[in-house]
């Protein structure tokens, strides 16, 4: 008889935790994506659905001997969905139990209560941060082990339970045991993932914002020599993204657009005030000077590793699509994307804007104005993207378009 039993017991109980086994892997791999609240609903639910799955396997008629781990499922469950969510998987397994009735239903009715009165004890009292993981699931192992081992002697006749007793009561401890510590770690280990996830994302998002307060901090330096570049750039950077979505950047790529249009006219640094600020057009020589800045804000920007292009945005952002622009005279597709919606982006708010020599347009003489730009100066489809934005009233800029703005041409 037990030489018949053995091949059985590991062929039936190796099923079972395998089972069991792969919801222990869909929490490692979910719980990455979920946040505390998500997961702890998740592992209520799948730890009762993993308690009515092991014994459901086990309690199939004519299917041979299984010896299940529901004494595992009942521990791990109160100890990491806490003390309700190990009441409901235990009344889940306890009423399985119960429906499918027979020879020792009550047994195993009492045995899984006594698996959650047990596993509340030793979580209440033995389970300690401090502890070792092995060691902490190796008692709730042993704990829930010795219950079902013992719930054996539950059986209804005397020869029954000593039998049982001898025969299944060191493997079906066994089975406990081995579930407790092998998917008891799987979780844990997942816990520990999500942890260090949280924090590097929680440094991720400080990096970002000192990122981000170094990029304005940047674009400030431009208002001491230019007074009429004040908020210029937070207005193109907030129409570049407008756009950018509408034409369907993702988020990550939306970051990197932001981040060259605040910038896109760094390299006005380099230009001397009393330029940017006379009250009529400049002259062809002045202009010349005027035209190096994209190129002077490509060299401060190169030597900063962002995760997008945007020193080259920077330098292509008054290029032409004809291929008339400057600095490289580009043209079409050479010129990245994010450049030239940052150059319909930067033409509509410099004509809604003051500027030295001329009063701010109105936004339906700068959306004509765009118009005619369609194809020459800027992209065609960004232009009718544009156009469709703030005509429809879809979008307006965050500011009114009092403020000036030194963009040039």
């Amino acid at each position: 008889m037990p030489g018949m039993i053995l091949p059985d017991l590991v062929i039936h109980g190796t099923f079972s935790l395998s089972l069991f086994g792969l919801w222990g892997l869909s929490q490692v791999i979910v719980g990455f994506r979920l946040n505390a609240d998500q997961q702890r609903i998740l592992r209520v639910g799948a730890f009762a659905l993993a308690g009515w799955l092991t014994l459901w396997l086990s309690l199939q008629p004519d299917a041979g001997l299984r010896l299940d781990p529901r004494g595992a499922v009942v521990g791990l469950a109160t100890a990491y969905s806490g003390p309700l969510g190990g009441a409901l998987t235990a009344a889940v397994c306890a009423a399985t139990r119960w429906w499918y009735g027979g020879q020792g239903a009550a047994a195993g009715v009492i045995g899984v209560g006594a698996d959650w009165l047990v596993s509340l004890a030793v979580v209440h009292w033995l389970w300690r941060p401090g502890a070792g993981r092995v060691v902490r699931l190796a008692l709730l192992g042993v704990a829930v082990g010795a219950v079902e081992a013992l719930s054996l002697l539950l059986t209804p006749e005397t020869a029954a339970q000593s039998t049982a007793f001898a025969t299944f009561g060191g493997s079906l401890f066994a089975i406990q045991a081995l579930a407790v510590l092998l998917f008891g770690g799987m979780i844990e280990l997942a816990d520990e993932r999500r942890a260090l996830d949280g924090q590097l994302q929680g440094r991720l998002d400080r990096l970002d914002a000192v990122l981000r307060q170094t990029i304005d901090a940047f674009t400030k330096v431009t208002v001491h020599t230019d007074p009429y570049t004040a908020g210029h750039e937070a207005r193109v950077a907030d129409l570049c993204v407008a756009l950018a979505r509408r034409i369907g950047f993702d988020e990550d790529r939306l970051r990197g657009m932001e981040l060259a249009a605040k910038t896109h006219d760094i390299g006005q640094m380099q230009v001397p005030s009393e330029i940017l600020l006379r009250p009529r057009r400049l002259t062809p020589l002045e202009f010349a000077f005027v035209k190096k800045h994209p190129d002077v804000g490509w060299e401060i920007l190169r030597s900063i590793d962002f995760p997008w292009p945007v020193a080259t945005i920077v330098r292509q952002h008054h290029e032409n699509f004809d291929g008339t622009g400057y600095p490289q005279g580009l043209k079409g597709e050479e010129i990245l994307i994010e450049a030239r919606i940052l150059r319909v982006a930067d033409m509509l708010e410099a004509l809604c804007s003051h500027r030295p020599f001329r009063s701010a347009l109105s936004l339906g003489d700068a959306v004509e104005t765009l118009k005619s730009a369609r194809g020459t100066a800027l992209d065609p489809q960004i232009v009718d993207h544009c156009v469709d934005l703030v005509s429809q009233g879809v979008y307006r800029f965050p500011s009114a378009f009092s403020g000036p703005s030194a963009a040039p041409p």
